[in-house]
């Protein structure tokens, strides 16, 4: 029970809205309200302040997908619509993404130490979380740090610590040395694990580590193509793939069956990208197509 509590409250987004400011770490302006409150008007002179709109984040999934933008209080009813009325929903100002860079980043906490690990950038898609990039050329300045660590010393204090070491996620926006914490995630993080499998191969090129969807029936084309583009097989190849998981599911998207696969591109993205548009049917490996077009061009 005592450990429950505890990821309750370091994972929590309002916990952490509430409580980090006190801690001195720099925040988003945030204000939390219950579904019943901007309903009866509430929040619309925060959304009125910010001609950009504000953030929606709901508690309860992962990956950016209780994450929304809406406009004005009445687009923020429309996502929340199927939630209980004391619902408590999370509004945070808009970061400026054109002076700023979003980042994520894992730490190791024990009781005698903080360290940090697995810098990366976050890609979007169609604006949802999609994967990183990862790199060692990344910032990582001696202000970013310090304020890092701080984070670690806020989770810690929340009692999300062990002796053997635990791992927690920290989103982040940096412009210079300025550093805004938008949220940590007190646990293992979707980009703990590729930052892994690329430390074990010893690899140091940049690499970019995302999730796609492939059609069920282009399954036997997909593996010939990882096999063909396996790393360390061919050194020729422009880039080269790393395969790391696949959700068995299946899933009807656009009047198609298809499966989740996770996967790491390490080399040149735009050749990778253009290599599954020769290989693939329409409907494979989207989401690398917009990664690509949204995040890297």
């Amino acid at each position: 029970i005592e450990a429950l509590e505890v990821s309750r409250n370091a994972n929590s987004k309002v916990h952490f809205a509430l409580n980090a400011p006190a801690a001195g770490i720099p925040v988003p302006t945030t204000k939390i309200y219950q579904k019943s409150e901007i309903e009866a008007g509430a929040a619309s002179p925060f959304f009125e302040s910010n001609e950009k709109g504000l953030m929606v984040k709901l508690l309860g999934l992962a990956g950016a997908r209780n994450v929304f933008i809406a406009a004005d209080a009445e687009e923020c009813l429309s996502i929340i619509e199927e939630y209980e009325t004391d619902v408590e929903v999370l509004l945070q100002e808009i970061i400026d993404t054109e002076r700023f860079q979003e980042m994520t980043v894992d730490l190791t906490i024990t009781p005698d130490d903080i360290t940090i690990n697995n810098v990366r950038k976050i890609l979007f898609a169609g604006g949802k979380w999609v994967g990183n990039y990862i790199s060692h050329d990344l910032i990582m300045s001696d202000s970013h740090r310090k304020q890092l660590i701080n984070v670690g010393n806020y989770a810690r204090n929340q009692g999300h610590v062990a002796e053997e070491g635990t791992n927690c996620g920290i989103d982040y926006f940096i412009a210079g040395d300025e550093v805004i914490v938008t949220e940590i995630n007190a646990r293992w993080t979707g980009g703990l694990f590729p930052a892994q499998f690329l430390r074990k191969l010893n690899i140091k090129e940049p690499a970019i580590a995302f999730f796609d969807t492939i059609p069920v029936d282009q399954i036997e084309i997909m593996q010939s193509f990882q096999r063909e583009y396996l790393y360390g097989i061919s050194s020729r190849n422009s880039f080269q793939c790393i395969p790391m998981g696949f959700c068995p599911f299946k899933m009807e998207i656009d009047g198609a069956s298809k499966i989740l696969i996770w996967q790491i591109v390490v080399g040149d993205f735009k050749s990778f990208v253009g290599a599954c548009k020769d290989r693939f049917a329409q409907g494979g490996f989207p989401i690398a197509d917009s990664i690509y077009k949204e995040a890297l061009e």
